[in-house]
């Protein structure tokens, strides 16, 4: 990329986008879903619609830690100290950012952050079905996005 006969260097991108192609059946749902993963240097954590922690691993051997202290945690973002003061990066971290996951519930909640960000990664799932399941399939898939990721968000009765 140029900019006035300077050479510029394009960051990376923010969020990373990894299509997931597989056949599908009617019934399929999200559920242990790895909708996102947040990359540190040594940790991958897999977060599901949800904003949910349910998976963490070392990045290297794949190995999961079953008792590592974010699982079941909320990821809230991202956060960065720089000269203002902290960068908060909301709802995703990004990379050069510490990630922010919430453990247990406002306003006891505790923020725990991670080393820097190396990647964020976005899976999106794209399934085949045959045409008479669509019906279906749409039907079991979307409920999967009518839960709110936060307090009240989904809930009409709230707003």
């Amino acid at each position: 990329m140029e900019l006035d006969g300077n050479t510029l260097i394009a960051p990376p991108p923010f969020v990373e986008v990894e299509l997931v192609y597989e056949p599908g059946r009617a019934g399929m749902t999200s559920e242990d879903w790895i909708a996102l993963q947040i990359w540190t240097q040594n940790t991958v954590y897999d977060v599901d619609w949800g904003m949910r922690c349910f998976g963490v691993s070392d990045v290297e051997t794949g190995e999961p830690d079953p008792k590592n202290r974010l699982l079941g945690a909320l990821l809230t973002g991202g956060q960065k100290r720089g000269e203002g003061g902290l960068e908060l990066t909301f709802p995703l971290p990004r990379p050069g950012n510490a990630a922010v996951f919430e453990i247990g519930t406002p306003p006891k909640a505790d923020y725990v952050t991670t080393s820097h960000v190396k990647r964020v990664v976005l899976r999106l799932r794209v399934l085949t079905v045959n045409d008479e399941d669509s019906g279906r399939s749409w039907n079991r898939l979307s409920g999967a996005f009518r839960a709110g990721t936060w307090r009240g968000h989904s809930d009409p009765e709230a707003r």
